[in-house]
């Protein structure tokens, strides 16, 4: 299990927050054990910015067993509770049952490589999809849990739209993507 540490005391962070973290972190912890790696660690938790969005970090490492590759290791690894739930069978059927579209690009592993068995990898939350020259199709969600509120949980996944859509209409993608207000309805 991840330990505990300072950041939790940090006021922006809440529990829940940390909640949803610790789920993320202890399931690729359980799973790392029956995939054979050794010299597993687990670092200190932090906030890492990635441009204007915040984010729990927990770095974990661990040595592959010969033979094996990060590919292996993160599709063995995905997708975890932070996209899929818990418990995972159960929440893998609602979520079957209840959207009505494909997650495609939902989420997935994001990272640095620099050969078959090196890999700096992070759970990826956010991603887009460019279905038109003149339509983006973004993909966020947020963590439900037993804390959740459902108001404060869609605004959430208003609000990593709206990041998303702010990095894609900067000068440098203007030209290429432009958006529409009507892609971020609550309906779609």
């Amino acid at each position: 299990k991840e330990a505990p540490n300072d950041l939790f005391a940090q006021k922006h962070w809440t529990e829940k927050e940390h909640e949803e973290h610790s789920m993320v972190v202890d399931y690729i912890l359980e799973k790392l054990e029956t995939l054979q790696v050794s010299e597993t660690s687990v670092g200190k938790r932090e906030e890492k910015s990635a441009g204007p969005v915040k984010h729990l970090f927990t770095p974990i490492e661990a040595r592959i067993a010969k033979g094996q590759t990060w590919q292996t290791i993160a599709s063995a690894l995905h997708p975890t509770p932070a996209v899929a739930g818990l418990p995972f069978m159960d929440s893998i059927s609602t979520i079957e049952d209840l959207e009505k579209h494909k997650r495609e690009y939902y989420c997935g592993y994001i990272g640095v490589t620099n050969s078959k068995s090196q890999a700096s990898l992070f759970v990826n939350l956010r991603c887009s999809k460019r279905i038109s020259a003149s339509h983006i199709q973004l993909f966020t969600g947020a963590g439900i849990t037993a804390g959740s509120e459902p108001e404060k949980e869609w605004n959430e996944t208003q609000e990593k739209a709206a990041t998303i859509r702010n990095i894609l209409e900067t000068e440098k993608y203007k030209p290429v993507l432009p958006l529409s207000s009507d892609s971020f309805s609550k309906d779609k």
